[in-house]
Order: structure tokens, then sequence, then C-alpha cells
């Protein structure tokens, strides 16, 4: 009920849209996998190529806003995915003359993601703008390409005088601000320009697994990563809360006449600096040493007199050892902290919270 002028009118407002139907979510696939043993079994090998269909997958995409709804988003069937690759898992366990036994695991995959059909046809759906400066959407979906991937501007350097602004295509920017490529070569940029600038869906992954047992010490490693992989990072445009400009980004920035032809000016977070492009866009691969345990046994002879059955010291740590060269906190880029996740918005990192180490020690005792 609304009032005016101290009388009430009835009415009602539609502030979400909700499809007539929503179907489940189908799975078809194809999985072919060999499995052999070799040198009695310590050598083990599992290959296993894989065609996955995601058929009517269900999520968010944007609508217009001048609908009125209180988000301007509409969840629904809305495309079909497909997931094709392979993986590859060697395991080899053996004991030496000397005592030591051990185990060494790594596996290998391969994925390529692709959207077969989408309920917009051959029409884009944009979306990504969760946590971007000035309303601006960083990904695409399309078909025939991945999904949520990275879509914007290509930057050819930056600005450094005004006589450089004059002779471009950017007759609006100053010294200073990008400048980005006019892909289409009609003298004008805008959304004819932008091209696509990487895929946040990881091609490649790879781990390594490995345990070590000598008389009474144990040790145990764990190494996991990706590769083929990019992340858009949206920290760097998004200056309007308690953020600060990086070290790295203070540094290297433009600030005068041949200061800088990679990193513009610190007025990147207004105008068309926020636009995506591919200064954000950087490449997610990492290795990361994910947990490493190293323990001692007490002797049982030692243990009969206290009568216990077994007493293991260990020491652990969790994340201690990161190689990446990206330039955020980190390159594992979960859900992200403002709005809702969707897999349109996945790999942008605006202020995501940095993984951290734990290391502890331990004490297990068995009576």
């Amino acid at each position: 009920m609304a009032y005016f002028n101290g009388v009430a009118y009835t009415g009602k407002s539609v502030d979400q849209l909700t499809p007539l139907f929503i179907d489940w979510e189908r799975s078809s696939g194809t999985d072919i996998g060999l499995e052999a043993g070799f040198l009695d079994n310590r050598l083990s090998i599992e290959a296993d190529y894989y065609n996955k269909i995601t058929e009517r997958a269900i999520f968010e995409i944007p609508v217009a806003s001048d609908l009125g709804l209180a988000a301007a988003k509409q969840v629904g069937n809305q495309a079909d995915l497909r997931n094709r690759g392979f993986e590859f898992t060697a395991n080899w366990r053996d004991k030496t003359e000397g005592g030591l036994t051990y185990s060494i695991s790594g596996n290998f995959g391969y994925n390529q993601n692709q959207v077969t059909k989408v309920v917009t046809g051959r029409n884009p759906i944009y979306s990504g703008g969760e946590g971007l400066a000035n309303g601006s959407l960083a990904t695409r979906t399309v078909l025939g390409r991945p999904i949520g991937e990275f879509f914007g501007y290509k930057v050819d350097g930056i600005f450094q005088n005004a006589a450089e602004v004059l002779a471009s295509a950017q007759k609006d920017a100053q010294a200073g601000d990008f400048r980005y490529v006019d892909q289409n070569g009609d003298g004008v940029i805008d959304g004819k320009d932008r091209v696509s600038l990487g895929s946040p869906n990881p091609k490649f992954n790879y781990a390594l697994n490995t345990t070590f047992a000598y008389k009474n010490f144990d040790l145990s490693l764990d190494i996991q990563g990706v590769a083929g992989v990019s992340i858009y990072n949206a920290n760097l445009g998004v200056r309007y809360g308690n953020e600060n400009f990086t070290e790295d980004f203070f540094k290297n920035r433009w600030h005068g006449e041949g200061s800088s032809s990679t990193y513009p000016s610190a007025n990147i977070g207004t105008t068309k600096n926020s636009a995506p492009n591919s200064f954000f866009v950087e490449k997610g691969d990492y290795i990361r040493l994910r947990n490493v345990q190293i323990g001692y046994t007490l002797p049982s002879n030692l243990l009969n007199k206290w009568k216990m059955q077994k007493v293991r010291i260990f020491a652990n740590a969790q994340n201690p050892v990161n190689l990446f060269g990206y330039k955020g906190f980190s390159p594992e880029i979960g859900k992200p902290t403002v709005g809702n996740y969707t897999p349109l918005s996945a790999g942008i990192d605006a202020n995501v919270y940095p993984l951290y180490a734990t290391y502890n020690l331990g004490l297990n005792v068995t009576f």
C-alpha cells in the first residue's frame, strides 16, 4: 500500500523476476579409463578420458535494470556446458634394503571448458561486475567459448602527453591514461573494440604426494598447482574503501612523461581507466606446498613401561610455500566477497581474503 498526500492507495510492484519453470540440471557424458600395475604392483597407473555435458545449468544472469527489480538478475536454466579432457595418475611404492619405505604419487589433468548452448542464442551474456568500479562488467559468456571468459580492451601503452592523446582514437583521454587498441580501425574506442582477455577456468592441474618412513621417523609432502588460467585483479581499480595502492603499483605508476609505459597514473580507479582491460588480467598459474609433516614415533620398548601402545610427536605446516607471479595476495580465487557467486564471476579478485599458512606441533597418544 502506498500513500500520497495522506491518502492510502492500494497497489503492488514486482521486485523479483522468477521463471515460470526451472528444470533440473542434467549431466551426460563419456568416460574411458585404464588401470594397470607393473613390477609386482610397485608401479600403478590410471589414465582417464572424459567428455561431460552439463545441460540446463542453473545460475544467475543479468537482466535490464530498468525492469525495476530489487536485483537486476534472474535465476534459471541458462546454458549447456561441456568439459572435456584427460587425467593421468602414476604411483610408485617400494621399500629399500636399508628399511626405507616410501611412496610417490603424481597426477596431471587437462580440461577444456566450452559453452555449447545458451538461452541468449548467439548474443553474449555480460557479467562479472562484482566489486568492479563504475559498474563495469568484466566477463562474457557466448556460444563456443569458455564460460565467464574475461572480456575488455587491449592495452597498448600509456599516454605520455597531450599530443599523443590528440593523435589517437581516445580524444577524451589524458596523459597517464591507458591507450587502448582500436581493433576495428574506425577511429573510435568503444565496445566494438573489446576482445577476449583470458579464461578463469584452469586448463592444467597437477599434484605430487609423497610419504617416507624410516625406522621411527616419517615424512609426508603434498604439492599442488594449476596452469593455463587467468585472474582479473579488480583490486587495482577499486580504491574507495579501506584499500590502498600496492607498493608495486605506487613505485611503477605513471607520474610524468616518460615515467612509465605500462602502469597508468593514480587515476586508475576513475573514468575509462577502470574499464575492463588487459592490464587487470594476470596469469594465475601457481605451485604450492600444501602440506608438509614430519613425525617421530617413540620406541615400543619405552612405551611398554608406560603402558601405552603408541606415542607420536609431529610438526606440521600447511601452505608454507607458494610460488606464483600474480600481483595479488593469492592466485587461488574463491567466491567474491561482493554479490552472489555465479560461474560468470569466477576468477575476479575483488578483496578476496589471502590464503594463510598454519604451523603446529602435535602429540598423538594411543593407550
